[in-house]
């Protein structure tokens, strides 16, 4: 089985990806939930319930501690590489909707660097 490979997204001229920063700026506990399923997932090990389809090409993965819930959203950039675009505390149901709309316009951002 192929390992997968993962990066962040990150804007123009920033040391250290948004999206990296924004795990950072979990809980320890969260930051430490997330990084076991991404973990998880680069070895092809997830699990059900580990991701879920968001929309298009985008996909959440999804961590739990206790009553908190955080969430990394990503897509698949090849068939090694995976782009975490966002990550942050879910407080609510359903998720954000100005998560999801986050996480399509840096999909877009990162698709067009790539042209």
């Amino acid at each position: 089985m192929t390992r997968m490979q993962v990066r962040w997204f990150a804007l123009g001229g920033d040391a250290m990806p948004v999206s990296k920063k924004e795990l950072q700026s979990l809980d320890k506990q969260g930051q430490a939930a997330l990084l076991e399923k991404i973990n998880r997932l680069k070895r092809g090990k997830s699990r059900s319930g580990d991701l879920r389809s968001i929309r298009d090409d985008i996909f959440e993965i999804r961590a739990q501690v206790g009553n908190n819930h955080y969430r990394a959203m990503a897509i698949q950039d090849s068939p090694v590489h995976i782009i975490i675009l966002s990550c942050f505390y879910k407080n609510t149901q359903k998720t954000p909707m100005m998560e999801i709309d986050k996480a399509v316009e840096r999909s877009k951002t990162w698709k067009a660097r790539k042209e």
